[in-house]
């Protein structure tokens, strides 16, 4: 009976101990984040893009960081929001896309707490000689989990040359 009365005691202190919260839980993790030049953007940041044409279209660049301990596969999803008539855009993301596509057909690995090549993304405006605005959404985000995402807003403003 004695001994019985011990292993209940012991049941009992090790049931309460492993229901114990952890002291020091961690925060949760934004996984992806981006960034230009040394500065990191917030989500949904604005971005006005350089307006020199280059080849006749602007172009800007984002890195995307993966902030886990795993490495990540990370798709890309263009939105427009507004464009001017007559314009075309397209969008790199290991590979160029036509503009008809809105989401990229492959993913891009992104190493444990690294990050993408410079050159990696590129949001392609050709303004064809229309002058205005036109805003595009780029969302990054992790292949299978589109909960887990990040994106910015890329504003081209072309005016026509006097």
């Amino acid at each position: 009976m004695k001994k019985l009365f011990y292993v209940l005691i012991a049941l009992v202190a090790i049931s309460v101990v492993g229901c114990k919260p952890d002291p020091d839980p961690q925060p949760d993790v934004q996984i992806l984040s981006l960034e230009w030049n040394g500065e990191a953007y917030a989500a949904d940041t604005l971005v006005m893009v350089d307006p020199e044409l280059e080849f006749g279209e602007m172009v800007c660049h984002v890195i995307v960081r993966n902030n886990t301990e795993n490495e990540v596969n990370v798709m890309l999803r263009k939105t427009v929001v507004n464009e001017v008539e007559g314009s075309e855009n397209y969008f790199c993301w290991g590979e160029c896309y036509m503009p008809d596509v809105e989401v990229s057909a492959a993913a891009v690995a992104i190493p444990a707490n690294g990050t993408t090549q410079v050159d990696q993304f590129g949001g392609h405006y050709m303004p064809n000689d229309h002058a205005g605005i036109t805003d595009i959404k780029y969302t990054f985000f992790v292949e299978g989990d589109e909960d887990s995402n990040i994106s910015f807003t890329a504003r081209y403003e072309y005016t026509l040359a006097k």
